[in-house]
């Protein structure tokens, strides 16, 4: 079976209490929550099962994942916090990814810009901006995780909420 890889950004967060917040702990606001259950629903529609979630220890990262893999059928138990997600360069999202067990055909990663849109941009040159719950899919060239560079992600799509 072919590999499948899909970056998440997270939610639209809040940005009440600010002062009283550190980042690392912005919960989502009401649009992302909307949002994430949304595109939960959206990959779920498509067929999508992630076999391993990799997600960043910041709130609304964390919070994201969970609200779209509840939508999706996706087992909480697949998630699993690495804080090397949070706020993360392009090459430390690709290290993630390498460190994944080859059983995993499809993984996803739920960060933070501007680490992903990096890494959305080195793969794909049109992807310049990562909005908020937007969803880039890659098939991925290679046999193993471990063997993964820029050069062997195909993109296959980008989504993002439609709003009204």
């Amino acid at each position: 079976m072919p590999k499948e890889l899909y970056i998440i950004r997270h939610a639209k967060s809040s940005w009440l209490d600010e002062s009283e917040l550190l980042d690392i702990d912005r919960p989502l606001d009401v649009r992302g929550v909307k949002d994430a259950y949304g595109m939960g629903i959206f990959l779920k529609e498509k067929k999508v099962i992630f076999d391993k979630v990799f997600a960043s220890n910041g709130i609304r990262a964390l919070h994201t994942a969970t609200i779209m893999c509840k939508e999706m059928g996706v087992s909480l138990k697949k998630i699993i916090v690495n804080k090397k997600l949070y706020h993360p360069l392009k090459q430390e999202i690709l290290e993630v990814i390498q460190s994944c067990d080859d059983k995993c055909d499809i993984i996803a990663i739920f960060s933070h810009n501007p680490g992903l849109a990096d890494f959305a941009f080195e793969s794909h040159s049109e992807i310049v901006d990562l909005a908020t719950t937007g969803v880039v899919h890659y098939k991925v060239n290679v046999g193993s995780w471990s063997k993964l560079d820029f050069k062997k992600l195909e993109f296959i799509s980008y989504f993002k909420p439609q709003r009204k």
